[in-house]
């Protein structure tokens, strides 16, 4: 089991992704030493495929992955959705959570981040 300085088994988090697309997403998990998206790295375990219309859970935990102070995803469709949307919630315990992905309606085969949707996809904490 790995062992890192400050950060213990309860520093789990859960994303609660609903994806309504009528095309499947995949979902890059990208961590950072800072609140940016420069120089970020992809985590262990990334990228991940959520089927269209469907709903996943994507559990980090630092025991089993990497660990960054800052996370932001990376979502794209491989081709481009018609109709939906895409949302991800961060699950920290029952009463902490945070929406990191609002409502994105993904209408094309772009990436798409902090940097291109900011008012969509958020850096967040882990």
């Amino acid at each position: 089991m790995r062992r890192i300085p400050g950060i213990y088994p309860d520093h789990v988090v859960v994303l609660h992704v609903v994806n309504t697309l009528d095309q499947d997403v995949s979902i890059n998990i990208m961590g950072n030493h800072t609140k940016s998206t420069t120089n970020a790295a992809e985590l262990d375990g990334s990228p991940v495929n959520v089927s269209s219309s469907s709903t996943k859970l994507i559990t980090l935990n630092p025991l089993w992955t990497d660990w960054m102070p800052y996370l932001f995803l990376k979502l794209t469709c491989s081709t481009a959705p018609t109709t939906g949307y895409v949302t991800v919630t961060a699950v920290y315990n029952r009463e902490y959570k945070t929406t990191v992905v609002n409502a994105i309606k993904i209408r094309d085969t772009s990436t798409h981040t902090p940097d291109t949707d900011p008012d969509k996809i958020q850096i967040f904490e882990w």
